[in-house]
């Protein structure tokens, strides 16, 4: 008996939803002196099929907000009743496929190159956005569910 799912996705949207920057970056900046903090949340959308993951960053130091982001980019999953499991007596989703990590790490991979792109010529243009193994991508996404 094959109990594999053949699963297809791909990208359907990408957006823009966040992007502020300082007015004077700071002539230089610190390494050591750089705060970052990243937004990582899975929305699956029942309706449509689709599951839209919202990627952020913001930037400062030492005390001055220098930049955020946030993008979103939405998926499409075939199957999709089979892959993505929703009890809503419970309140939990599950896949019964390794989806989401590879969800996660292609939005993530989108942000890196919108923020690489929107920092050129300014300070941050030598602090792109660090790699994060996907476990950790894991642990700090968060799932709501819509009916859109």
């Amino acid at each position: 008996m094959d109990n594999e799912i053949k699963v297809r996705f791909g990208i359907d949207t990408i957006s823009e939803e966040l992007y502020k920057e300082c007015k004077q970056f700071p002539e230089s900046i610190t390494p050591s002196k750089l705060e970052l903090r990243n937004l990582v949340e899975s929305i699956l959308i029942r309706n449509n099929e689709k599951i839209r993951v919202r990627t952020g960053v913001s930037y400062s130091a030492e005390g001055q907000s220098l930049c955020e982001l946030v993008v979103c980019t939405t998926f499409y999953i075939k199957p999709f009743t089979e892959v993505v499991t929703i009890d809503d007596t419970r309140k939990t989703v599950s896949f019964k496929a390794e989806v989401i990590s590879t969800l996660l790490n292609n939005a993530f991979g989108i942000l890196r190159g919108v923020l690489y792109e929107k920092t050129k010529g300014t300070p941050l243009a030598s602090f792109p956005l660090p790699l994060i193994p996907i476990r950790e991508l894991e642990a700090m996404n968060r799932f709501k569910l819509e009916d859109e």
